[in-house]
């Protein structure tokens, strides 16, 4: 008994320390690893969501039928169908066509023709050119005649031949144009035969630089050796050589990529279209009677030996115009676009949450909702309603310390009976007839 005083007041004195130190003891944890005077479980502490399980089956349908929709779109349309999971870049591409073999004239067969004659230019980057019809007007020289490629009005010193509606002045006469250079009654006119056996071999290929060092070639035997016949046979409307000899045709040749730089590849399609076909045509017979055809020009200049005059040759040359082209895209996996697209889908999957907190909670009938709020929700105290009770205190505060001064004055004068009358539930006031231990000595220890 005579160790109680003291022990009571260290203990009191150690857990005043303790809560001003704001350090704290933890179940298993008596003794908490301090760095610098702080708790570094306490500074690093994980704090996590606490998951309330509710018991519905129509919420659990409606969050997890959302939920596999947005992964199926993730997975099939980010990722499978977009690649958004790869870097993307449109591919340089490059083309190589060469053309071998012969023809002879419709009229001679015993004028023959190689590629030097059929094709010009013989070197040319998007593709080639390949003559069907030659028509050469000779000797024309300088005069005043009508300019049948420039109708009217006209610039000056230009005039207007009311006659053809097309302009008059200094050209080189006689004057043909693309529409009546084969009505021309001094045209040469020079049909070849034998075109459909041509042989065409066209190389494609294509390089991604942004995404790596790589360069792919098309090992496509079909297009290394096919004929001008194949070639317009693949076409929309199936063209022949004999459809397209007298007007000329244009032609577009594709190599389309789509290729993971990382691997082999080689164009996934490679597709042959008319190009100069009119778009509103819809029959066969109308494709082929409204295209416009293709038509090289180039001349010839010389000088007369005997009237010392300049003249030239003019060649208008209808034929199968070839440009070829290869496009594609170039992917190669980026571990950062899969972290963006992983991010992505985890944010997007909140909203099959919402989804059922919304469902839970404003569209359930109200006893429901009252029920799932009181899952949900956890209502917390009004602590602005606690800060106004704390500032009363302070302001009583004074009040109340002069009330105890006065009890504890009356007390050394032995005036307990206006102590009593002061301090009603005052213990030290009360007579235990235990002595001067009634006012907290070890006497009161004892009857604890």
């Amino acid at each position: 008994m005579s160790g109680g005083p003291g022990a009571q007041h260290t203990s009191s004195s150690a857990a005043a320390a303790a809560a001003a130190s704001g350090a704290y003891h933890r179940e298993g944890d008596e003794d908490p690893q301090l760095f610098c005077g702080v708790d570094l479980d306490r500074v690093f502490a994980y704090r996590t969501f606490k998951v309330v399980n509710i018991q519905d089956r129509w919420l659990g349908l409606l969050y997890w039928s959302i939920v596999t929709m947005i992964i199926l779109y993730f997975a099939i349309f980010n990722l499978w169908k977009q690649g958004r999971h790869q870097f993307q870049e449109p591919g340089n591409g490059f083309i190589v066509a060469k053309v071998k073999g012969k023809s002879i004239d419709a009229a001679n067969p015993q004028r023959a023709f190689d590629i030097s004659d059929l094709r010009f230019p013989e070197i040319e980057a998007s593709g080639v050119f390949i003559a069907s019809k030659i028509m050469v007007q000779r000797g024309q020289q300088v005069g005043d005649c009508v300019d049948f490629t420039d109708p009217c009005p006209c610039r000056p010193p230009a005039t207007c031949d009311e006659a053809t509606k097309h302009c008059k002045g200094a050209n080189w006469c006689p004057t043909i144009n693309e529409a009546t250079a084969d009505k021309s009654s001094d045209m040469e006119i020079t049909k070849v035969k034998g075109l459909d056996k041509l042989v065409l071999d066209l190389q494609a290929g294509i390089a991604f630089p942004n995404i790596g060092n790589y360069l792919f070639v098309a090992s496509i035997p079909e297009f290394r050796n096919i004929t001008l016949a194949g070639l317009l046979n693949k076409t929309h409307s199936s063209l022949t050589i004999d459809a397209v000899s007298d007007t000329g045709v244009l032609l577009g040749v594709t190599f389309l990529w789509d290729c993971d730089v990382t691997m082999k590849c080689e164009p996934y399609d490679v597709k042959v279209e008319r190009l100069d076909r009119d778009f509103n045509a819809s029959t066969t017979e109308q494709i082929g009677t409204q295209s416009g055809g293709f038509t090289q020009k180039r001349a010839h200049h010389y000088r007369d030996s005997g009237s010392k005059t300049d003249r030239r040759d003019a060649y208008f040359m209808r034929g199968i115009r070839i440009l070829v082209d290869s496009q594609g895209i170039g992917r190669k996996v980026a571990l950062t676009l899969i972290v963006i697209q992983i991010g992505a889908c985890m944010a997007l999957l909140r909203t099959a949450t919402l989804a059922a907190d919304f469902l839970m909670l404003y569209l359930y009938p109200k006893k429901r909702r009252d029920l799932y709020y009181k899952c949900k929700v956890v209502e917390s105290e009004d602590y602005s309603d606690l800060r106004d009770r704390l500032n009363l205190v302070k302001t009583q505060a004074p009040e109340k310390l002069a009330l105890l001064r006065r009890r504890n004055r009356a007390l050394r004068r032995g005036e307990d009976r206006g102590a009593e009358e002061l301090v009603p539930a005052a213990g030290a006031a009360v007579k235990l007839s235990l002595g001067s231990g009634g006012r907290g000595g070890p006497s009161s220890i004892g009857m604890r």
